[in-house]
């Protein structure tokens, strides 16, 4: 018995404690909620004093009030990871903010991403608009006759409408994964020539994992499984995303920090020795 205490004793603290992790998560969300109501609905950052002191109920949960050195670093953690969701989605705020209507002009870019749907959508990154280079990402709009002929990390040099995208309270959630790409500019009217390709590991293994995809099932199936396995959700039927939405599994599609760990974690099993 004594033998199991010491191998208890020696062993703690080394044990993984997920309730720190998810506590640490939740502060990291409410920073950003708070954020987006300070954003849009202007609460005064005055009640982040009333917010904060709340870090410590979770601590006296977890903890023993003599362990006080631990309670003031797990409270100080909390409370960091509160202002690092708040301050990151300022810093994005910002940047959308420094972006403009820009008129009719000529831009090129890298193509990052191509989404089918009513209207052929190609977003690109590298932005460049009449020589100048722009810190965010651009969605254009192409005619599908132009579209057959581009993939991903191609090069295009077009010319078209560029307007700021709308981000308001009410209609946010539709934009938001956007939002968090850095996508602010919206083309119309676009009209260009592809100018070359720029190899890309990651965007290549992307278009040859949807080729593969694409070519072995029909196209429900195929929206389905790249959006679980490639996070790409602008296939699927609007009306078969919002059924699932619904039934509470359209977490399946985000390739979250919890799928790349469940991964990593397997991949460690098999390949520790």
């Amino acid at each position: 018995m004594e033998e199991m205490k010491s191998i208890a004793q020696s062993n703690e603290g080394k044990i993984f404690n997920f309730r720190l992790v998810l506590f640490a998560a939740i502060y990291l969300a409410i920073g950003i909620v708070f954020c987006f109501y300070h954003y849009f609905y202007d609460l005064s950052a005055v009640w982040a004093l009333a917010i904060l002191p709340l870090a410590a109920f979770p601590v006296f949960l977890s903890y023993s009030i003599r362990a006080w050195k631990r309670i003031i670093l797990i409270f100080s953690l909390l409370c960091a990871c509160f202002f690092i969701g708040f301050v990151g989605l300022t810093l994005q705020t910002n940047r959308y903010e420094e972006a403009t209507d820009m008129g009719e002009c000529y831009f090129s870019g890298r193509v990052v991403e191509i989404r089918e749907g009513y209207n052929v959508k190609v977003v690109l990154d590298d932005l460049v608009v009449d020589g100048k280079a722009q810190d965010c990402k651009l969605i254009a709009y192409l005619p599908s006759s132009f579209v057959e002929d581009i993939t991903l990390s191609d090069e295009l040099f077009l010319r078209g409408t560029i307007s700021k995208r709308v981000m308001e309270a009410e209609g946010f959630s539709s934009v938001a994964k956007d939002f968090g790409k850095g996508i602010f500019l919206i083309a119309n009217g676009v009209e260009g020539v592809k100018t070359g390709h720029r190899f890309n590991l990651f965007l290549f293994l992307n278009a040859r994992a949807k080729a593969v995809i694409e070519a072995g099932m029909d196209d429900v199936t195929a929206a389905v499984t790249k959006a679980v396995l490639l996070g790409d959700t602008t296939g699927i039927d609007s009306g078969l995303y919002e059924n699932i939405r619904h039934g509470g599994i359209a977490h399946i599609f985000a390739v979250s920090g919890l799928h790349v760990g469940s991964l990593f974690a397997f991949c460690l099993l098999l390949l520790k020795k």
